[in-house]
């Protein structure tokens, strides 16, 4: 499938998805989304994908049809952005950042919702999950202007499963309950300071830190 994100636009005046034919992307079928796109995601298995619509929030539809199931909404407080959608936990469950510091946590048969909080309330745009060791791990990361403050990565790990060693740095990881997961803000030491990552320092850090490249050994993110 292909989504025309951001302006919703793609060889269209309107929202489209288009369906594509795997061994010469020849156009199979084309859906309306009825509204901007701003990020997608798709599990083929349950028949099923989300759209982010900064507007309103996140709209599932049946990819069988390209019907629209329901929205899932969440509040625009600022100039709507797009922001990341994930499926987790098998698809069970729908999460979505937002432009207010929040992650979104909406259970995908009857909608109801958990919110995971981050510092603040800056805009939460990158949003990924994984299954880390037979642990739902959902991570998220503030979006900031160039200049600004420092971007953080959040990781949330769901606490109904063992949680293991998972330390990045002793005794500078703290801890947030927020109802059955826990929050970790990543964090490494270089030089005299402490600094918060940013996806992009990953690697880069894990090459030349023995200390960060354990705890990333720890937490096994494998991109």
């Amino acid at each position: 499938m292909v989504f025309g994100c951001r302006s919703g636009k793609m060889y269209s005046t309107t929202p489209v998805v288009y369906l594509l034919r795997g061994n010469n992307g020849s156009v199979i079928e084309s859906y309306d989304a009825g509204g901007i796109i701003g990020n997608a995601t798709m599990n083929a298995a349950k028949d099923v994908f989300g759209i982010d619509d900064p507007s309103q929030g996140v709209a599932l539809y049946r990819v069988l049809d390209g019907a629209k199931v329901k929205t899932l909404p969440v509040k625009a407080t600022k100039t709507p952005r797009p922001q990341q959608v994930a499926f987790t936990q098998d698809s069970k469950i729908v999460v979505s950042g937002s432009d207010h510091g929040i992650i979104y946590m909406f259970e995908r048969r009857d909608g109801s919702v958990s919110k995971l909080t981050t510092e603040g309330t800056a805009w939460v745009q990158t949003v990924t999950t994984a299954n880390v060791d037979g642990i739902s791990t959902i991570v998220a990361a503030n979006s900031r202007d160039v200049g600004t403050e420092m971007s953080k990565i959040y990781i949330w790990k769901k606490q109904s499963q063992p949680l293991g060693a998972a330390e990045i740095i002793e005794n500078d990881t703290f801890t947030l309950a927020c109802k059955n997961w826990q929050e970790e803000v990543l964090m490494v030491k270089t030089k005299d300071k402490w600094q918060c990552l940013d996806v992009d320092m990953i690697d880069s850090f894990c090459q030349t830190s023995p200390t960060t490249a354990e705890a990333e050994a720890e937490l096994k993110l494998n991109h």
